[in-house]
């Protein structure tokens, strides 16, 4: 069992290749056999590589839920409520803790109203993210077409499978997958096409280097790579025999399609007012070619621009968050600068993007300022008109009533914009005052009505003024009656 612990943990380690070595060799440095593993051995293996799962800092719901009440807003309230007991009432008498209550039922209702909001959206990104492929091969190494899979090749959980079937043997799982140790898995920045070996094994290199080149660019400006092709002849016929100086003999154009609905993709991305940028390895030629084809446009730079390496000096004194907004595309990128360098020199971006909630808010910005202005006109008006005593209490009940009204803005049937919506400052704060003068002059057109005058009687009953007349009648008789006026009838 030590042995076997032993061999686990250099697998853990990566000591072996596993997705090279010969499949009798994965068996046997797995310790296992084509009929897979036992129960007991399976647990074991759990406790060494962990679940099949990348690593996630989970968040404590009851400190989410606190998060909500550590905000301005929920500051002045909960100054509010110390203020409600300590400082509310003096001379002896006891804490106002009728507005205490009410002021902390108003921040858990606003708090939980939040926090319920937070979780169902993490829990609809869950679940998308659940459907998706995580480690398909093709998000990092731009492969659009199928693959043809042969014994002894690696295959990639998450991978949409054509046609056929298989029986395979699991090397990796969670977070020594493919994409768990990307960083591991790339060569250097420093590497050498392709073609460019090729030609360093021409003897002639010297005389065809520059034709070569400008081939290559013509290619290039067509979308078409170039592949190199040169012999040697091996007068042994062994493999490990010597043999004389290569010959250059020409270039391959090929042709790397994108897929059939790419274009497509990215055309309603754009209408949708998402910018996308195209990061390939390919030259900067045939990334604009590219670029045009696809409709992405063709304002491309080398992976040098990303570096500050670039020749062009004014590229080079341009931000680097400036430059990629700027961008389509950048071109030349080895894949450790495509799936790394990013996320370093996006800092001030990225964190923005992971933040982002998407809501449809414009109808509730301008309900929250209407409101706003209706509830600081409307009482100052009543209170300059009519001396009119608000207490504390009243302003909380009215408080947790509009969070009533609010929470069914976010039940609204609303036609989304196709594009990211602008804040519109002005619109939104033009009709919120609109709407809250007018509600504010309401209120106070309801309150003189309901204060003032006998509309309300007069309009909602038979009897005029609910027998106003015959009651003020009785009163000043009754008076009369009472100060000796007018002696009371003796039957």
């Amino acid at each position: 069992m030590g042995e076997t612990d032993d061999i686990m943990e250099a697998v853990k380690k990566e000591a072996v290749d596993l997705e090279t070595i010969p499949l009798e060799e994965v068996f046997e440095n797995l310790r296992c056999t084509k009929e897979g593993l036992a129960s007991k051995d399976a647990e074991k293996r759990l406790e060494i590589f962990g679940h099949n799962k990348l690593e996630e800092k989970e968040e404590s719901k009851i400190l989410k839920f606190l998060g909500f009440m550590w905000n301005p807003l929920s500051w002045v309230m909960e100054v509010a409520a110390i203020m409600a007991i300590a400082l509310a009432n003096g001379g002896g008498k006891p804490p106002d803790w009728q507005d205490f209550v009410g002021i902390i039922t108003l921040l858990v209702i606003n708090s939980t109203i939040s926090f319920i909001e937070e979780n169902n959206a993490g829990n609809a990104a869950a679940a998308l993210m659940a459907h998706l492929a995580p480690k398909a091969k093709s998000a990092l190494t731009g492969e659009s077409l199928p693959v043809t899979k042969l014994p002894g090749d690696g295959v990639y959980s998450g991978s949409t499978c054509k046609q056929g079937e298989i029986e395979a043997v699991v090397i990796a799982t969670g977070v020594h997958t493919f994409f768990g140790k990307a960083a591991h898995l790339v060569d250097s920045t420093n590497q050498v096409g392709h073609f460019q070996k090729i030609l360093n094994l021409a003897h002639n290199k010297s005389e065809i280097e520059r034709r070569v080149h400008l081939v290559i660019d013509k290619f290039a400006e067509r979308g078409l790579r170039s592949l190199a092709v040169a012999y040697q002849e091996v007068p042994a016929g062994k493999k490990e025999s010597p043999g004389g100086p290569w010959e250059f003999i020409g270039l391959m154009p090929l042709f790397d399609p994108p897929r059939h609905d790419s274009a497509e993709t990215i055309r309603r991305a754009l209408n949708l007012g998402v910018s996308v940028k195209m990061i390939t390895g390919d030259q900067l030629a045939i990334g604009k070619e590219t670029g045009r084809r696809l409709g992405m446009g063709t304002n491309m730079y080398p992976s040098s621009a990303l570096l500050g390496q670039d020749k062009d000096e004014s590229i080079v004194a341009l931000p680097i968050d400036e430059l990629i907004e700027k961008a389509d595309g950048f071109a030349g990128v080895f894949p450790v600068l495509s799936s790394d360098q990013p996320l370093q020199f996006c800092k001030p971006v990225l964190p923005r993007l992971l933040k982002l909630k998407v809501r449809v808010m414009l109808l509730y910005q301008i309900y929250a300022v209407s409101i706003t202005i209706r509830i600081v006109l409307g009482f100052m008006l009543l209170a300059l008109i009519w001396k009119f005593d608000f207490p504390p209490f009243m302003v909380l009940i009215i408080a947790i009533l509009n969070d009533g009204t609010i929470m069914t803005i976010s039940k609204d049937r609303v036609k989304p914009s196709p594009q990211p919506d602008s804040w519109k400052l002005a619109e939104i704060f033009a009709t919120g005052i609109i709407l809250g003068s007018y509600l504010a002059m309401m209120t106070v057109i309801f309150f003189w009505a309901a204060y003032d005058t006998d509309f309300f009687p007069v309009a909602f009953t038979r009897k005029r003024n609910f027998g106003k007349e015959d009651r003020e009648l009785k009163w000043a008789q009754a008076q009369r009656t009472l100060h000796g006026l007018d002696p009371p009838e003796v039957h």
